[in-house]
């Protein structure tokens, strides 16, 4: 599948990672309260009175099972001020290794609305191969039913699709 990458603006022949720019939360506040609130392609905090809502960016991998590969996610999750703030002190320790927990603030397409979005999940740490890796708990939503049995390449082209070209 050949696409112009967004980023570098070169053509690409391999499946592209689906990168959401930012989390859920934060792309439903209008532009005064996003005055209140920090992102950058990892890290997003939203200041809401008293309370700071933080999220992480991570990779979420689902098997794609007649292609033997698999389908990036560049997804938000939910994490708790401890955790953001040991995810800060650890940064450019290349050796940290760690797992916080987080809750699952991105819509993926292809979903009914809401079926992927405030799931439970492991935020697996290791700086020594960069941004954190999200595992979704075992649960009874379609999509942790799909990301543990895996998708076919005709529903991976859709969704590569389906983001491409929204």
């Amino acid at each position: 599948m050949k696409y112009i990458c967004a980023d570098c603006g070169q053509e690409h022949e391999d499946w592209p990672a689906l990168v959401f720019r930012a989390p859920d939360p934060y792309l439903a506040l209008s532009e005064e309260e996003q005055a209140n609130a920090e992102l950058t392609k990892e890290i997003c905090c939203i200041e809401e009175g008293e309370e700071t809502q933080w999220y992480l960016r991570g990779v979420l991998t689902q098997y794609v099972y007649d292609a033997c590969q698999y389908l990036d996610y560049g997804v938000w999750v939910s994490v708790s001020e401890a955790s953001m703030k040991d995810y800060y002190e650890h940064y450019e320790d290349k050796e940290y290794k760690t797992t916080y927990f987080g809750w699952l603030v991105t819509n993926l397409p292809n979903y009914p609305a809401n079926t992927s979005f405030g799931l439970p999940t492991n935020v697996e740490v290791d700086n020594s191969k960069g941004i954190p890796t999200i595992l979704p708990h075992q649960g009874d939503s379609i999509f942790v039913k799909e990301f543990y049995e895996g998708i076919s390449t005709e529903e991976a082209l859709s969704r590569i699709d389906a983001l491409l070209n929204k």
